[in-house]
């Protein structure tokens, strides 16, 4: 039996979940707490203590889009890379592109979300948790973004690459439903990403992007995105969302507005 490791809201792990509701495939769940990711057991499976893992029999796999592709070639199902060497290497573009965005959804995701409950720690405490982030390039970063939230030096460069996502996106679905013709890998990974910034109110509106949203739509009637992230969503989540947006829509805006966001989205978005 397939088993994923992984915990509600992490986005790289829907991925694969939505790649596993595509082909079909039957798996268990095991939920990774936050003490867990550190632990020595969940360290054996996945050394960088995070999420997803995939454990198939004797196989064990980190990284999304390489769990994603595995699923796709080791599982009956509807199969979701293209037969054409250029629409396959298309896929694959987009695979590391939307990775090559994590970061950045990172960032802005905890500067809107997360932020408040660590500022509100006794700073011994604080200190600890960030000692348990691995990389020193992400404890700091992680520590300026405590102190700053989306006033941070981290917030604009995040949301430059969150904008150039979605128009790179816009481009690609001008004149096809799904990003490398029919619905793909790429799709399923880009999916997730969208959910994050629609509730971060950083999507790009129908004015801006039509096509994006067109898509959009037909990606939330799939029967996977209900499986994956509608039904797994709470409402707590969606409030805790929400209250971010709101109390930080001015700054959001202000970045939105910033002329480099508004260059991405000119570069980007034009034809090739």
């Amino acid at each position: 039996m397939v088993t994923l490791y992984h915990y509600a809201g992490a986005t790289c792990a829907t991925k694969t979940l939505l790649t596993l509701y595509e082909k079909g495939v039957a798996f268990d769940e095991e939920i990774v707490t936050p003490q867990r990711l550190d632990s020595e057991e969940y360290r054996r499976l996945n050394p960088d203590g995070v999420v997803p893992t995939l454990v198939d029999g004797g196989t064990v796999l980190n990284e999304s889009s390489v769990i994603m592709v595995y699923i796709d070639e080791a599982f009956e199902g509807p199969v979701l890379t293209p037969q054409s060497p250029a629409l396959r290497a298309r896929m694959n573009w987009w695979l590391k592109t939307v990775d090559s965005a994590f970061d950045a959804l990172r960032v802005f995701s905890f500067a809107i979300f997360v932020r408040d409950k660590l500022a509100s720690l006794a700073p011994d405490v604080l200190e600890k948790k960030l000692q348990q982030i691995p990389y020193y390039a992400w404890r700091e970063e992680r520590r300026r973004l405590v102190a700053d939230g989306p006033y941070a030096e981290d917030a604009l460069p995040a949301i430059q690459q969150i904008v150039a996502l979605q128009a790179k996106a816009e481009r690609a679905l001008q004149d096809q439903a799904y990003l490398v013709g029919d619905y793909t890998l790429a799709d399923a990974a880009l999916t997730p990403f969208i959910n994050r910034f629609e509730r971060l109110g950083v999507m790009l509106n129908a004015d801006q992007a039509p096509n994006l949203a067109e898509w959009w739509s037909r990606m939330k009637e799939r029967p996977s995105y209900s499986a994956a992230i509608a039904d797994r969503t709470t409402q707590a989540s969606l409030d805790a969302a929400k209250a971010g947006r709101e109390r930080f829509e001015d700054r959001i805006n202000e970045l939105l507005e910033h002329k480099e966001c508004q260059r991405a989205l000119r570069d980007f978005q034009s034809p090739e």
